[in-house]
């Protein structure tokens, strides 16, 4: 499951070969154990979680420095840049539980010249982490895309009063302060005919 994470630094950068980032991974342990979060604050307690969260910071480094190295970026070869465009389009851009409270997360998408912002909550996942690794491993990975985390918190949606409500932040992650209010937008635009609500405050 892990290696699959592989693939989104192949895409990152050419910088590091697919073997100095084997040793980054192997350097932590052989990542055969599922990721395991504490409870409390979200901290990761085993290699493989420690991976996924390590793995996320390495992308959004890797996405500052190509934002920072120049101030008009080398454009893509066009036929990079159109396919890294035709895989983003076919992502949706909220995709949430159908009811119920659970944890979201902000994922900040690019591959080529292709980039846009994706929210995601699945039923049932207990840690901002795990929803990150799950979107990467099932829509990120196999279009030869990349991401990382922006922010996360929690997401209360009743489709009977047609009401959603943004609010908390990630603690693996940390605070991200525009994250509810830009994850509220976009729940507005997926759900027209809902009241939406956020606020930063809670956990």
């Amino acid at each position: 499951m892990l290696r699959l994470l592989l693939g989104i630094v192949g895409t990152v950068t050419s910088q590091m070969s697919e073997e100095e980032i084997n040793k980054m991974w192997d350097a932590n342990g052989s990542g055969a154990a599922d990721p395991q979060y504490a409870s409390e604050d979200g901290a990761a307690l085993n290699d493989a979680a420690r991976k996924v969260v390590e793995m996320n910071d390495y992308v959004r480094k890797m996405h500052s420095a190509a934002s920072s190295r120049a101030a008009v970026p080398a454009p893509p070869p066009p036929a990079a840049a159109a396919a890294a465009a035709s895989a983003a389009a076919t992502l949706t851009p909220v995709s949430i539980h159908a009811k119920g409270k659970f944890k979201y997360v902000l994922i900040d998408v690019s591959g080529g010249a292709a980039k846009q912002h994706l929210v995601r909550s699945i039923a049932d996942v207990m840690y901002h982490a795990d929803v990150y690794e799950t979107t990467v491993r099932k829509e990120l990975t196999p279009r030869g895309l990349r991401g990382s985390v922006l922010g996360g918190g929690r997401l209360v949606h009743d489709p009977a009063r047609k009401t959603l409500n943004v609010f908390g932040y990630s603690m693996t992650f940390g605070r991200c302060e525009k994250c509810n209010q830009e994850t509220a937008h976009m729940l507005e635009q997926a759900y027209p005919d809902y009241k939406v609500t956020w606020s930063n405050d809670g956990y």
